[in-house]
């Protein structure tokens, strides 16, 4: 999978400083797409998203294509439909695009899950705090349905 990245304004001090809000515009290319605009945007220290410049969220998918973004329960997976800069957009996908929401984000669970993993790689402790607290919330949730 090969990427390149060009940052079109200065994206260090939010790296550097923890800045909880990327504001910076990245124009994205792969060998295989054309290059498109778009904005990296990171919601807290675990969770961040990437949406085109128009507000959908895009994701990777397993070839290395940036697609458009689609829910499947509270998870976001790639569609088949590759992303393009707005101005390039064909037809199809511009009917794509009408029916599909915009700023879509991971929901409660999935937040949970990739808190969790990034947490085991940098925290331990607090990792198995969260994982404990976690479980016991699932047990309580599954008591209030019986």
């Amino acid at each position: 999978m090969k990427h390149w990245i060009a940052a079109i304004g200065w994206m260090l001090p939010a790296v550097l400083f923890g800045q909880a809000q990327w504001d910076t515009i990245i124009l994205f290319q792969t060998y295989e797409q054309a290059p498109f605009r778009a904005l990296a945007i990171q919601e807290d220290d675990y969770i961040s998203y990437t949406e085109t410049v128009d507000g959908y969220t895009i994701v990777l998918n397993e070839a290395g294509e940036w697609c458009y973004a689609v829910r499947k329960g509270d998870d976001l997976v790639p569609s088949r439909v590759k992303v393009h800069d707005p101005i390039y957009r064909e037809e199809a996908e511009k009917r794509f695009l009408e029916k599909l929401p915009k700023h879509l984000r991971y929901g409660t669970d999935r937040i949970n899950e990739l808190k969790l993993e990034k947490l085991k790689l940098y925290d331990y402790e607090q990792y198995l705090r969260f994982r404990d607290a976690l479980e016991r919330m699932r047990k309580q949730r599954n008591k209030s349905k019986k």
